[in-house]
């Protein structure tokens, strides 16, 4: 190729803006049931799970675009430690790190498992009853 032929770069993330926007209208005008103590509806969590997966695609997009304007281009280093690397904003970095987390959550379908019961004293239900002490099982350490 002509080292004056203009090149074009592919950054799609930008495209999927309209589709978070109308997710969250969805979203906004749908009448949501009550969540329980653990767990939102149907309706909500899948609403929620679409906008953040799209909003962290759209996040790797931009990262991944400065990536390449600046030469950085490399595969050892996914788009969070890449951020980490180049910011000086530790917190940011810490926020961008959950978003993957979540968002690897979502797309990968990692299982969660709990204990619940229901403290009248708190009125609320989630973690592990505090007179058992074994650690629950992660998708990790379950070999799942």
């Amino acid at each position: 190729m002509a080292s004056d032929t203009p090149r074009i770069v592919s950054v799609i993330g930008i495209n999927l803006l309209e589709a978070i926007v109308q997710f969250v209208e969805m979203l906004e005008s749908t009448k949501l049931v009550e969540p329980g103590e653990v767990q939102a509806g149907p309706q909500e969590n899948g609403f929620s799970c679409a906008i953040v997966t799209l909003c962290a695609l759209v996040m790797e997009s931009a990262i991944n675009r400065t990536r390449y304007v600046r030469g950085e281009i490399c595969d050892d280093d996914s788009v969070d430690k890449y951020f980490r690397k180049v910011t000086l904003h530790a917190e940011l970095a810490e926020d961008i790190d959950e978003v993957v987390a979540v968002r690897d959550a979502i797309v990968h379908n990692h299982l969660w498992e709990a204990d619940i019961y229901w403290d009248e004293k708190t009125n609320s239900s989630l973690g592990p009853h505090p007179n058992y002490s074994r650690a629950l099982a992660t998708s990790d350490s379950a070999g799942l």
